[in-house]
């Protein structure tokens, strides 16, 4: 089962917010202090009071702060899932998060002086956390508290405080947690032990998977009844893509466990299914805490994950079953952030958590999706009623935690009784009573986790399931597998069949290691993926919807929540079909040569929703099934990759394709003759370039502008680098561009003279006798190369900006260059509204033929689709494979515009006016003009700032 949150950082702070215990001073401060209620902690139901825990006991605590930014971590979250994002797939490298979104040193520096005056002064700073070590009697003392003895009703004995900590009030609002005043188990592994058999003819009927030949032992204890871990892989289709090459070679499974796990017994199972994946143990706080039961999850984790991703490496992360054991077995696997996919069998459920340990787990959840890892987490065994035989037997709606965490993906549970059956798990579905159920069963019976989050608002990416209550919660689960029919382990010295959706999230872990070998970046996110899967052609070739049984475990919600047609809340998206969840992988062409608009068909593997790119292009698609795609060629030239890409991510197997007569492409900083493309209808294609690598998450409401004398102006927080307004220019400032790299910039003169700011002079033209003076310019996303273009389309490139072409003679003079987003291509755009595309720019369509009321004056393209938007004097605004978004062609300007910028995640823009007026559209945010200002000299150009 699994527990934690991560979304609504902010929706669990508003619920921590409960009456304070009376405040006093903190010792040795005069300062004002008092108790959070969210700081309180959580005594086990039924407890029995031993006495005070002694003073010399040592102890260590986390007090976790909270992250910095918690919107533009959002923002970037939202990027990196959005295909149309510049940030789509980028993902943080190891640290990044913490430089990013760690909290700043004032905030660390005010925390730590306030322990150290507090008597403790073993402290050491991690991560998230200040880790604090002391006897239970100086932490008493320090925090205003009295730590007890207690014995559980299952007879083991813990310790908690009795009262929340007494904190400053001027550090309160910074600390996320206080974690480890408590010993008191964090999670329970869901582990169904007496799980459903299934069907004598189905189980006959199904091979084992990746040829493995599982030994006597394995096979008996199955014998008729159960699944051993393989078979169930072959149903889900995971030998698809085993038997090409997708093995997990080379990638990595973390799991989360809070007990040990037993190398005799992984080892003995890994044996008797020829399984040679290595297994590493990471210990954490001096390792998991000893439960059999804990044992027993920690083992089935590393066979489940070995079975299904049999090439790839498995990293159990042990830690104490405590709250701080729990948040620093996390911090440890993301901040090593070398898994790929990370999965947790243990949970929670959403009501009995305490607010502040589920805010500083999603924190570091947070951080596993910018960084790109897949993390997996089983729904809970109690239907949906999660707190159900979770000690106070209460039958209300819950959901399991941390699988409520929107950054993360809910596994729920089904029963596999055989190819094409397989309804939600639910051992008392059609019982009349909970109390027959288990009398039938002779025991209690179990279900897979779902419903609604308390906690947790629904992400934007998320459906709304039918049988919804509440459109703004969290919906739980994402996806399922088998979870009620058992499957054979070994653990214990023997093999046991066990159930529950603690077999089910290895199981999608694994399968994500194994896809992960045939993508160009990691798959990241997995929840939002299959959503966009199940919209489109994903039923039947990468999910398997499942529409019947609830999860109604209780019988007393009406037989809450039922199974349905798509999304659902017993269910999800439904099952995996391993196939389907590949990155499209090109194998042949049924010519890899010819012209635009000839017909293509791509054979290969998980074509079914994948979208085919000629080089930068995307190709029109004619016709699509799971092995074959027929396009049509797009515009292009030279010889390109041709690549497939769906909801999964870029697939790494690629074929070339070559286009007749291509021209050879130059790299010198001289003028080319090269003959450009200058189609001018709308392409039949739906290109889209790839993303800008970035530095930081866009800020919509950051721009600059610059008028002809290079005076700067700067708003919404872009930083001011210099400018030129006090220096005499020999020629007046035309146009300006940001170096993405830096966040610093250039202008250029009429006379190509070149002035950097925070971005490296890499050559002008000042020294050049130009046949026509510069009017445009254009930069890489590097930041080492940039383009110039003269009124005669003459281009002149430097640094790493290659030389894609000229125009030799255009229709009329050129107003403005915008270049793609990956920097292998631009487009010139004419006066009147004419295009010319060189290198990878695709030519989406012009105005050139058409009567334009005023004449174009700038270009900018549009990083998110790849296509462009012109401007004319007027404000009217010509968009080409781009949205959009208004204009102010009808309204009377005191000035004519000048310039156009768009957000550099092509979902607004702004335009100036010479006088200096912006006029902003969509979500270009208006943060200032210099409209209704003395300038000394006018407004010549804008750009977007980082």
């Amino acid at each position: 089962m699994t527990r934690s949150k991560t979304r609504a950082i902010v929706l669990i702070a508003l619920a921590m917010g409960a009456a304070a215990l009376p405040t006093r001073a903190t010792a040795g401060s005069s300062a004002s202090a008092s108790r959070p209620a969210r700081f309180a902690p959580r005594i086990p139901k039924g407890a029995t009071a031993l006495g005070q825990l002694p003073d010399q006991t040592q102890l260590t605590f986390d007090v976790v702060l909270s992250p910095s930014n918690p919107s533009g971590l959002q923002t970037l979250l939202d990027g990196q899932r959005d295909p149309a994002s510049p940030w789509y797939q980028r993902y943080l490298g190891r640290g990044q998060f913490l430089q990013r979104f760690g909290p700043g040193a004032e905030q660390v520096d005010s925390v730590v002086a306030w322990l150290h005056g507090a008597g403790l002064a073993d402290t050491t700073v991690d991560g998230f956390a200040v880790k604090v070590r002391a006897g239970a009697g100086a932490i008493s003392r320090a925090l205003g508290i009295s730590m007890e003895r207690y014995r559980t009703p299952d007879n083991h004995e813990t310790f908690s405080t009795r009262e929340a900590p007494l904190v400053p009030d001027s550090i309160s609002g910074r600390v996320s947690a206080i974690l480890g005043l408590t010993d008191v188990a964090a999670a329970t592994p869901r582990l169904d032990h007496s799980p459903a058999a299934v069907p004598a003819s189905a189980r006959r009927a199904v091979p084992h998977a990746d040829g493995l030949t599982p030994c006597a032992g394995a096979t008996t204890k199955a014998g008729t009844a159960f699944w051993t871990p393989d078979q169930v892989g072959a149903l889900y289709g995971v030998g698809n893509l085993l038997d090409r090459g997708q093995t997990g070679t080379g990638k990595t499974i973390a799991l989360v466990e809070l007990s040990p796990h037993s190398n005799a017994n992984t080892t003995a199972y890994k044996t008797c299914f020829g399984l040679t994946n290595p297994v590493a143990t990471v210990i954490v706080d001096s390792g998991g805490s000893a439960d059999p039961n804990g044992t027993l999850e920690a083992n089935i984790d590393i066979e489940e994950a070995a079975t299904q991703a049999p090439g790839a490496t498995v990293v159990s992360y042990e830690g104490p079953n405590t709250e701080t054991g729990e948040f620093d077995v996390y911090q440890r696997i993301v901040d090593d952030n070398t898994a790929q996919a990370v999965s947790t069998s243990w949970g929670l459920c959403e009501p009995n958590m305490r607010l502040t340990a589920m805010a500083a787990i999603s924190t570091l959840l947070a951080q596993a999706a910018a960084q790109g890892q897949t993390v997996v987490a089983a729904s809970g065994d109690n239907g949906a009623e999660d707190c159900f035989g979770a000690g106070n037997g209460s039958p209300i709606l819950a959901v399991d935690s941390p699988a409520d965490d929107p950054n993360i993906t809910g596994v729920g549970g089904t029963y596999l009784l055989g190819a094409g059956n397989e309804p939600v798990w639910n051992d008392c579905q059609g019982k009349i009573s909970y109390a027959q159920c288990t009398t039938d069963l002779g025991g209690a019976g179990g279900g897979g986790g779902g419903g609604l989050s308390q906690q947790f608002l629904r992400p934007s990416w998320q459906p709304l399931a039918a049988a919804s209550t509440c459109a703004t919660c969290r919906q739980v689960p994402d996806v399922s597998a088998n979870a009620g029919v058992g499957e054979v382990f070994r653990s214990g010295g023997v093999w046991v069949a066990v159930g529950g959706t603690s077999i089910a999230a290895p199981k999608i872990a694994a399968i994500v290691a194994d896809v992960n070998t045939a993508c160009t970046a990691r798959v990241g996110d997995l929840a939002p993926k299959l959503v966009t899967l199940a919209a489109g052609h994903g039923y039947g070739t990468a999910l398997k919807d499942v529409t019947t049984g609830d999860n109604d475990l209780s019988r007393t919600h009406g037989g809450s929540f039922p199974a349905a047609t798509g999304f659902d809340l017993a269910s999800g998206t439904g099952v995996p079909i391993a196939a389907g969840w590949s990155c499209p992988e090109v194998e042949s062409l049924s010519s890899t040569t010819g012209a635009a608009g000839a017909s293509v068909t791509i054979t290969g593997f998980a074509l079914a929703d994948a979208s085919i790119k000629f080089g930068a292009v995307t190709a029109t698609v004619t016709a699509q099934d799971a092995t074959s795609v027929t396009v049509t060629v797009p515009f292009g030239a030279g010889n390109v990759a041709v690549r497939g890409t769906n909801a999964i991510g870029s697939g790494t197997r690629t074929v070339n394709f070559s286009y007749p007569g291509a021209a050879t492409t130059t790299t010198t900083s001289t003028t080319s003759t090269t003959a450009p493309h200058t189609t001018t209808t709308t392409a039949p294609t739906r290109p889209r370039q790839p993303p800008v690598k970035i530095a930081a998450p866009v800020n919509t409401r950051a721009y600059r502008m610059v008028a002809s004398d290079g005076g700067i102006f700067d708003f919404g927080g872009a930083a001011f680098y210099g400018s030129t307004g006090a220096i005499h220019l020999n020629r007046p400032i035309v146009a300006m561009a940001t170096d993405r790299a830096t966040g610093g910039y250039w202008f250029v003169a009429s006379d190509g003279g070149v002035f950097g700011f925070h971005a490296p002079f890499l050559g002008s033209t000042a020294d050049i006798a130009l046949p026509a003076p510069v009017v445009g310019m254009a930069a890489r996303a590097t930041g080492k190369g940039y383009w110039l273009v003269t009124s005669n389309g003459s281009v002149f490139a430097f640094g790493d900006a290659p030389n894609f072409g000229s125009v030799p003679q255009p229709r009329a003079p050129i107003a403005g260059i915008a270049a793609t987003a990956d920097g292998k291509g631009y487009w010139l755009a004419g006066i009147d509204g004419s295009i010319y595309n060189f290198g990878d720019a695709h030519n989406f369509g012009s105005m050139s033929g058409t009567r334009l009321a005023q004449p174009i004056v700038g270009i900018s393209a549009d990083l998110a689709t790849g296509g462009y938007w012109m401007v004319a004097t007027d404000g009217g605004i010509f968009g080409f494979h781009a949205p959009f978004f208004g204009s102010t062609g009808a309204i009377r300007l005191n000035q004519p515009i000048v310039g156009i910028a768009a957000t550099r995640n092509g979902k607004g823009y702004w335009m100036v006016a010479r006088d200096g007026g912006i006029f902003s559209f969509a979500n270009a945010g208006f943060s200032g003009s210099m409209g209704g200002s003395h300038l000394n000299q006018p407004i010549v150009g804008m750009a977007a700032a980082p």
